[in-house]
């Protein structure tokens, strides 16, 4: 009667913990830039970000929408980390949008236990002209394209030279970039940086390639950085990224 007893207590706490699973709170939209509703957004911005509450897969995501009132996109939308999701966009002058984060037929934004994002609808309008003078707007970093291919997964134990092309606007005399790969997972016990690489900039326009030789340790994913600062600067705050998949971890 122990064993059976032991038995019933195993099955009633993995019903428990399955229950509690199916009943977890889908993730919700708490921050979105611009904010959703504004009607003067700057027409100059180049980048919509969505931050969720809680940690997401990276897998997929569903921006849904379409027709004149869906922004022009540049690209893939990307995760910029776990809460994260950016898309570079386009935007016209005194002008309405319209999406949507998930939808009834498209809900790949998905919690890390896989729980569908609640659909969010976004709108929002551009101001008839830009608010800062285009020699205003800031310094900028963009990356342009990785080698390898940022959609081929990399290969546990093997040994990649990882290049990156950026294309940048520093306001400053005087900068740099730096190109920096992380693991994806969190392990305390292992630096998470696998490697970096930093190149001086001056002030105006340019585009540059970073390179830098990793062997892949076993990991779920590796993290591409670029951020761009100024000399002097205590926090870095421009920056783009993108994230390889890894194969062949245990």
């Amino acid at each position: 009667m122990k064993k059976y007893s032991i038995l019933l207590n195993l099955v009633a706490a993995v019903l428990l913990s399955m229950a509690g699973l199916s009943n977890a709170a889908p993730p919700k939209v708490i921050k979105m830039i611009p904010q959703n509703g504004k009607q003067d957004v700057d027409p100059a911005i180049e980048q919509i970000r969505i931050e969720f509450d809680q940690d997401m897969n990276s897998d997929g995501f569903s921006i849904c929408g379409g027709g004149p009132n869906f922004p022009e996109l540049l690209g893939k939308p990307r995760w910029l980390d776990k809460r994260t999701l950016v898309a570079d966009v386009k935007l016209k002058p005194n002008y309405e949008y319209q999406m949507s984060i998930n939808c009834q037929s498209y809900q790949n934004c998905k919690s890390v236990n896989g729980e569908p994002a609640e659909i969010y609808q976004v709108n929002f309008k551009t101001a008839s002209t830009a608010l800062q003078e285009p020699n205003e707007i800031g310094n900028k970093v963009k990356i342009l394209s990785i080698s390898p291919d940022i959609n081929t997964p990399l290969q546990v134990g093997n040994s990649y030279e990882i290049a990156v092309e950026v294309e940048y606007s520093l306001k400053q005399d005087n900068g740099v970039i730096t190109l920096v790969l992380q693991r994806g997972d969190v392990n305390p016990s292992v630096s998470s940086t696998l490697g970096n690489v930093t190149e001086p900039i001056k002030k105006g326009n340019g585009k540059l390639t970073l390179k830098a030789k990793i062997i892949v340790p076993n990991t779920n994913s590796i993290q591409v950085f670029t951020p761009l600062s100024t000399i002097g600067e205590s926090q870095t705050k421009i920056v783009d990224t993108r994230v390889f998949k890894v194969v062949g971890n245990k």
